[in-house]
């Protein structure tokens, strides 16, 4: 699903009205700090990831229409605070009309059968906030051999280090807050380190090992039954070589479709190896003992990385394992050297996953790259090089 345009009646109690449209593939929105980008980006998201009772209650509007390439969405607040009333209108794009209710925002049950429509059309998204990533270290990671200390000076406790750390009730904080927002497929990125993108990354090679692993089972299987009938076949002498190389052509098809399977389930996890061998200083990363990105001689943990590195990971990581979606990147360039904010769109784009990218951003070295791909949000970037 792609989406097309946004159209917004009194953003942030603003009366002026904002409309923008949108390129199927890379859209860069840019302006000063209180243009309302971020919540733009918030308000599209929460719009299309079912969880419209949350752009209702959190972001003031008068009415936003979104249109997809499935449906058009209309959501009109009307009313004072305490008796508000929200009218929601989604249509199809053939013209049908899918919901058509008005009602107390206080009761919900209209955005709420909004979100279970629209979350059948489309049930993948990623949004990565600005407060994606907390770097890690400073005592957050779970310590095995964490032990109490305690510093006394005469009789006067100056310094007592309990006997636990912080870092798991940080990791299920931001986990929790994470897993509220996402539905379905639709994703909210926010994790210590690179806890989430370990998880993802395990998570698609074991279902890609299972998938293998499955067909090679059946593949074996077919193997014995050839190699039994070859055995029962009664044949002349003169044909035996015959099905003997008829057998063998069978097994080998077998085999090369099974490489071929093989080759499908691993390849999202195959690009993304040749992509970090090229752009990480350390040309492989290490995920865990079993699974290893890019180059496994040469690598390093995920958790050792800095805090750039573990940013451009999580970018290349979502990307290349969601694919035809919209992915929304409030501020990428946050961590980022120069010059991974130069190449990060195109090296996105080259691992050709068709995901529609919303980026806001603040950086020259971003929005120079695709000057026709730039929607501006008010009248100036915002940015502190003069042009």
């Amino acid at each position: 699903m792609k989406i097309s345009k946004i159209e917004i009646i009194g953003l942030n109690d603003f009366e002026n009205s904002i409309c923008l449209a949108f390129n199927d593939d890379i859209n860069i929105i840019t302006g000063q700090n209180g243009s309302g980008k971020t919540t733009i980006l918030k308000l599209i998201w929460y719009c299309i990831s079912a969880n419209i009772e949350r752009a209702v209650r959190e972001i003031p509007f008068k009415r936003v229409i979104i249109t997809t390439s499935e449906y058009v969405l209309s959501i009109e607040k009307s009313g004072s605070k305490s008796k508000g009333v929200v009218h929601v209108v989604l249509n199809s794009n053939s013209g049908e009309i899918l919901l058509d209710k008005k009602e107390p925002i206080h009761r919900e049950s209209a955005v709420e059968e909004a979100n279970q429509i629209t979350v059948e059309l489309l049930d993948t998204s990623i949004f990565f906030p600005t407060f994606r990533r907390i770097e890690g270290g400073f005592s957050m990671m779970p310590e095995k051999d964490y032990r109490p200390r305690r510093v006394v000076k005469g009789s006067e406790e100056i310094f007592v280090s309990g006997s636990y750390s912080y870092g798991p009730n940080i990791q299920e904080a931001l986990e929790y807050h994470a897993n509220k927002l996402s539905v379905k497929k639709h994703k909210f990125v926010s994790s210590i380190s690179t806890v989430d993108i370990e998880q993802l990354v395990v998570r698609k090679h074991n279902d890609a090992t299972t998938k293998v692993n499955e067909f090679s089972k059946v593949l074996s299987e077919n193997i014995f039954l050839e190699i039994k009938n070859y055995r029962s076949t009664q044949s002349p002498e003169r044909d035996a070589l015959k099905d003997a190389v008829s057998t063998l052509d069978k097994i080998n098809q077998d085999v090369t479709e099974l490489e071929q399977v093989r080759e499908d389930a691993f390849k999202s996890l195959t690009v993304l190896s040749e992509i970090i061998v090229t752009i990480f200083k350390h040309k492989g990363i290490r995920i865990n003992p079993r699974i290893i990105l890019g180059d496994i001689e040469q690598n390093i943990s995920s958790d050792s990385l800095s805090a750039g590195e573990k940013q451009m990971l999580s970018f290349l990581c979502y990307n290349a394992l969601y694919s035809n979606c919209p992915f929304f990147i409030d501020e990428p360039e946050l961590s980022l050297h120069v010059d991974w904010q130069r190449i990060l769109i195109g090296v996105m784009v080259e691992q050709k996953t068709n995901n529609q990218f919303f980026i806001a951003t603040h950086s020259p070295f971003i929005y120079t790259q695709y000057e026709d791909k730039e929607i501006m949000v008010g009248f100036e970037r915002g940015n502190s090089i003069a042009e």
